[in-house]
C-alpha cells in the first residue's frame, strides 16, 4: 500500500491536468469499529477518495497518537508530494476538524490555503480593535451575512483570518467561515457537503462498505483502494455519457434536464451500455469545475 497509493494519486491528478485542487478533509466511521480519515478531490458534486487512514474507533486511547492534526497534515503532506511546487491547494473542512488554530498554522505555513468551520463561540477581534474580543455568534443576526478580517482564537492562540458569517433564516446558528485567502467567499464552504455525498456513495447509496464487516484497520485500508478506484471509473463513465448523443442522455436521464448524482447517472449509464452495447471508457477520465472557485 506504501507504493499503490502515491500511484493512484499521481495518476488520479494527472488526469486532471493542471484545474484547482479543492481538497476536502473528513472523518467517517463504521459503527463503533473503524475510524478514517480521508483526503478527497471535490467533483461535480461527489468527492473522489485519494488518500485516507484507518485505525480503531472504540475509544480515546486507541485514537492514533500523532492526533487528528498529525494524522491531517501527514496526509495533505503525501499529496503535496505527488504535486508540483507551484500547485495551488485549498483544504476545507468542519468544525469537527476545522475548529483548530494548529492545523490552520500548519496548513497556512505548507503554503496551502484554508477555508474552515469553525464554532460560533470562536472569539474575533478586528483588525481595527485588537483588544476588544467578541464571540462570532453575536456578530450577525438571523437573516444577515457579515465578513471581515482580524485576529481569531485566544491570544496565545491568535490567527490573522478573514470571517465570513451567514445566518439563513430558519437556521438554529450561523455558519461561521475563517479562510487565509481573502478572496474567496463564503460560498466556497458549501462544496464541502461533496464530500458527505461521496461518503453516502460508498456507503448506503452505492458500493455499501459499511456491510463490509472489514474492521481491521490495515484490512480497510486496501479494501479503500478497491472502492475508490471502482467508485472514480465510473464516475468517469459520465464523461461519455455526456458526448453521447441526445437520445441516450434523455433514456438515461428519464427526462430532458439532470436529476440524478454524477455517481447515479454514471451506473445509469454504464446499464445502459451493456444492454445496447454503448461505448464504456477503460480509463479514467475528469472534467473539473468548481463553482465559486
Amino acid at each position: 500500500m506504501e507504493k499503490l497509493l502515491p500511484l493512484w494519486v499521481k495518476w488520479v491528478l494527472r488526469l486532471w491536468g493542471e484545474a484547482a485542487l479543492l481538497v476536502l478533509v473528513d472523518e467517517t466511521k463504521l459503527s463503533d469499529h473503524l475510524g478514517v480519515m480521508m483526503l478527497g478531490l471535490a467533483y461535480q458534486g461527489r468527492c473522489i477518495p485519494l488518500l485516507w487512514r484507518c485505525y480503531v474507533a472504540n475509544s480515546k486511547a486507541d485514537y492514533p497518537v500523532e492526533g487528528q492534526v498529525g494524522i491531517i497534515m501527514d496526509l495533505l503532506n503525501q499529496l503535496k508530494a505527488a504535486l508540483p511546487s507551484d500547485a495551488k491547494i485549498l483544504v476545507q473542512a468542519d468544525r469537527g476538524i476545522g475548529n483548530s488554530n494548529h492545523l490552520m498554522r500548519q496548513i497556512q505555513q505548507g503554503g496551502m490555503t484554508f477555508m474552515f468551520r469553525v464554532k460560533q463561540r470562536s472569539v474575533f477581534r478586528s483588525r481595527h480593535n485588537a483588544k476588544q474580543a467578541y464571540p462570532l455568534s453575536t456578530l450577525v443576526k438571523p437573516g444577515e451575512t457579515w465578513s471581515g478580517r482580524g485576529w481569531l482564537f485566544k491570544p496565545s492562540k491568535m490567527l490573522r483570518v478573514q470571517v465570513h458569517l451567514a445566518w439563513k433564516m430558519g437556521q438554529p446558528e450561523p455558519w461561521c467561515l475563517v479562510t487565509n485567502a481573502p478572496n474567496l467567499s463564503a460560498q466556497t464552504y458549501a462544496l464541502r457537503m461533496w464530500q458527505e455525498e461521496g461518503f453516502r456513495d460508498l456507503k448506503s447509496f452505492g458500493w455499501r462498505w459499511d456491510t463490509s464487516h472489514v474492521w481491521q484497520p490495515e484490512h480497510a485500508h486496501r479494501l479503500l483502494l478497491v472502492l475508490a478506484l471502482a467508485y472514480a471509473w465510473v464516475i468517469s463513465q459520465e464523461v461519455v455519457l455526456r458526448q453521447s448523443p441526445t437520445v441516450v442522455q434523455r433514456l438515461v436521464e428519464r427526462g430532458t434536464h439532470p436529476r440524478f448524482s454524477v455517481f447515479r447517472r454514471a451506473l445509469r449509464y454504464i446499464r445502459q451500455a451493456l444492454e445496447l452495447r454503448l461505448p464504456l471508457l477503460f480509463d479514467l477520465r475528469f472534467i473539473p469545475s468548481y463553482p465559486y472557485v
